[in-house]
This record gives C-alpha cells, structure tokens and sequence, in this order.
C-alpha cells in the first residue's frame, strides 16, 4: 500500500469512578429486587415467572437528591510542565478515556468519555419497592431500570436507559515559583432513554431528555438533578505528585499500552497525528503508515522524556496500532538548529531526497580522534552547498566553503567527497552534519566565521534563508547524526 505521511500532532481518553475503574458499557443490569432479575439484555415484554408470565416490576416510593459538596478542580505541583505532562498522560493510559486533542505548547489536553455514569455523575437515590418487598435503594443514573408506574389511571410499565458523555479539558500553566498549575473542566451530557409501554409489551410512547452540566454545575433531568462527583477530574488530578516521574521509555512495543475498550475508528485517530507530532518544541517528527494497522515514526525530539511523553501520548491515540517509534532525543543545540531548517528537509523530501549527506563508508559512529570525512550529493539542481558540524558542545565548524574546500558551487546531482580534516574530540554523544543547498549564494559565508556559538549561528542562518526566500530561491537541506565516542 501507498505510504501516507503525516509532519507534525492527536489522541485518546474517558473517566474513572470512584472504585477506580469504569463500569462496562455493554451489560446493563435491571433492578435487582425480589422480582426484578439482573440481565444484560431484559427480555422484550420485561422478565418472566419459570410459567411464562410477565413479573410486575418494582414502583419508585422515593427520590433523594445527590449530596452536595464543592469539588477539587485544580491543582498545583512542583514538577516543572515535562513532568507533569507524562503524569497526566500515564494517569488516563489503561482507562475508557479517549484522548481527544493535545497541544503541549499552549499547554491544552482534552479527553472523553462515554458510557455509564455510575460513580461519575450523582443523580441521587431512587427507592424502588416491588410487590412483597421492603424498599431498595438504587442509584438514579443506573444504566437501566425497569419500573411500573401509573400513567393517566393506568398501570404502565417504563424501560429507562441513561448514559453519559463527558468533554474534559486540562489546562496547564507555569505557577510562580516554577511550579506546575493545573486545572480540569469538564462539560457533562447526561441522556436518560424512556420506553413507556403495557404489560404484555404493547409500546404506549417513547421519549429522550437531556441533562447538560459542567464540573461546577448541576441540572434537571425531569423529576431528578444530576452533578458530578469529582472522579471525571480527580482521574488526572489524584495523580499528579510533587516526585518526578520514574517512568522510563517502553523497552519494547509490547510495552506501550492504552486503553482497550471505546476505541475510536483507527483512520479517524490516525488524521489527529500532524497535530500531535507538532506538539513538541524544539522537535522533527513525522509519521508514516507501513501497513493498514501500523504507523512507524521517525525523527528528533529534546529530551528522553520528551520522547516517553510521545510513546504515551501515540500509544493513547492508537491504542490498537502496531507502532514502530524509531525517534532519536537530540538536545540543545542540534534540536535548535534543524527546527530553523525542517522546512527545508521538508522540501527536500519532496522533491525526492535528492540531496543527502553521511559519513564515508557508510558509518554512523566515530571514536576519539577519528577524521571527519564526509560523502554527500548534490539535489537536482545546479547549487551552492554549504556544509556544517555541530559538535555537542554547541560548536558549530563551517566544513564547506572553507580553507580547505573553497568550492562550493555544485551541479545537479553531483556527488561530493569531502576531507576537511576535522577530528572528533570531547564532549562526545550525538553531533550532527548539516548540508543546505540553495539556488543562489547564501550570506552564511561572508557572515559567519569557520567556527562559532550556536547561539550567534541560528540568526544568521535564519537572516541567510530569509534573504534566499526574498529572492524566490530553491533551498533544501538535510542532516545526518554522528554519533562519537571515546576511544576504548
């Protein structure tokens, strides 16, 4: 199958009650009194005596309304906003939350849920007699109930079904201090479900009502009101500690869960992705689809945590994917310089890889004391070529145009071999070759010296690319990590 790409971000989530874990949405239970039997699916017509006759229902004596009590919906910690991302993220991993959207930058999650309300919403208490029976109480937001009533005179028998659908959003800012607010504010929708008919199953009428609250709030539903109980918000909030996370990133595939049950459509989950990879600062991310059930994705984030933040937050959005997370942590400075040139990457992917840069002989690694030497080509385009190395350090070399290789302009598609003499020394981890080729001259030549910070390199390359853009220039670029090491 044709491979699909994405460049840039998505995901999952849904609520806990207060035992911990949500009620199953696919068994409902009928009120379970003398006469009333517990069922996943009741019988059309309602239950029936071992001679076939249909058993009179309970009748409702009373309603108590849901206690009230404010509820916690914010929270404040010392982790800084990385540490709480993953708390957040790992506390809604392995529930019936759906991970709905996720924006790391502005500091914005939202996740679902829907289902049963027991334990997560507060209807009050229904007290259901049947015949011969002393009163039970039951829970007003059971999934389903089956109760008699009289209507106009006549005796009648309702079916009701309620479920709930619940939109939370968590806010994260930086409190004074350093410390981590957060804040949780859910919208509820509460359907109650009604089937009034005759005993013997003659329907009479059926109806839907609508409750509509938020985390603070409560509504009518008709002759009961409904609030929340907090567990919607507590499931991310009870979470959150002051300790930093100990988490480490999955050692396997096999390691990275989500939850099992209301999964959204894969295709549908899968077109949030660009949203979710672009949620990374300092950060190159793209995802591709290598089969119909699998994603494999590529590139660079900051940190290791960064990078266990995107295995929870893929494996929320795609909890029944095969996903293949091949994606390198690139701290300060290589992160910050290929954040200025990704477009540029971009481009070049899409004019087919043409230009491309490696180490000779196809290695990947160096030790102490290695020489730099460098095999590239040119993309599809007479050009000028600009080669560079940033060491760890935040050192970046200018390795072409240089004192020792002047030339610069290239033909299209050339192939270049380049021995600039340069020898691998300490700090050693990750480094990085970075080749640009633009159409026309860039000012990084006149402007910049053969060796320089980082900090001054990223301006004038930013100010270069402007300058090309103004000119309606073709300008591509690519990169390659070098990874050094001491000499044993």
């Amino acid at each position: 199958m044709e491979a699909a790409l994405f460049s840039a971000q998505v995901h999952p989530a849904a609520p806990r009650p207060a035992t911990g874990r949500p009620a199953p949405r696919a068994c409902y239970g009928v009120l379970a009194l003398a006469a009333v039997v517990a069922a996943c699916a009741p019988p059309a017509g309602g239950q029936r005596s071992q001679t076939g006759e249909e058993l009179a229902p309970p009748a409702i004596a009373d309603y108590r309304p849901p206690l009230g009590g404010g509820l916690e919906r914010t929270a404040t910690v010392a982790n800084d906003q990385t540490q709480v991302w993953t708390q957040v993220i790992e506390s809604l991993n392995g529930l019936e939350y759906q991970i709905s959207f996720l924006d790391l930058r502005a500091g914005i999650l939202v996740y679902t849920f829907s289902g049963s309300g027991e334990g997560l919403v507060d209807c009050g208490t229904l007290a259901a007699v049947a015949p011969g029976t002393p009163p039970q109480d039951v829970s007003a937001v059971a999934p389903r109930l089956t109760y008699a009533r009289d209507i106009a005179g006549q005796s009648a028998i309702i079916d009701r079904g309620i479920a709930l659908d619940t939109r939370s959003v968590v806010q994260m800012t930086t409190a004074r201090g350093g410390q981590t607010s957060v804040g949780v504010d859910t919208t509820y929708v509460v359907t109650r479900d009604l089937r009034v008919r005759r005993t013997g199953g003659q329907l009479i009428g059926e109806r839907q009502d609508f409750a509509v609250f938020t985390s603070d709030g409560e509504a009518p539903l008709q002759s009961v009101v409904c609030r929340p109980t907090g567990a919607v918000e507590q499931v991310v909030l009870a979470n959150l500690t002051d300790a930093p996370a100990t988490t480490t990133a999955p050692a396997d595939r096999g390691a990275i869960r989500a939850p099992t049950a209301l999964q959204r459509p894969a295709d549908e989950a899968a077109a949030g992705l660009p949203r979710l990879l672009s949620g990374f600062s300092c950060a190159q991310l793209e995802a591709q689809q290598a089969s119909p059930g699998g994603y494999r994705v590529t590139g660079f984030v900051e940190t290791t945590q960064d990078r266990q933040l995107l295995r929870a937050s893929l494996a929320a959005a795609l909890p029944n994917a095969d996903l293949d997370i091949a994606v390198d942590v690139l701290p300060w400075p290589h992160c910050e310089v290929l954040s200025t040139t990704s477009a540029l990457e971009d481009a070049n992917k899409l004019i087919g890889g043409g230009l491309s840069v490696g180490l000779g002989n196809g290695a990947s690694s160096l030790v102490d004391g290695d020489t730099l030497f460098v095999e590239a080509k040119a993309p599809a385009f007479d050009n000028f070529s600009y080669l560079f190395y940033v060491e760890r350090n935040g050192l970046v070399f200018r390795l072409m145009p240089s004192s020792l290789n002047a030339a610069n302009r290239r033909f299209a598609d050339e192939a270049m071999l380049i021995d600039n003499r340069h020898r691998v020394t300490s700090p050693f981890g990750a480094e990085m070759l970075v080749m640009i080729a633009s159409s026309v001259p860039l000012a990084l030549q006149n402007e910049l010296p053969d060796v320089v910070e980082v900090s001054e390199f990223v301006p004038v390359l930013q100010e270069s690319l402007a300058a090309a853009k103004a000119q309606d220039a073709n300008v591509v670029a690519t990169h390659f990590v070098v990874h050094t090491q001491p000499r044993s």
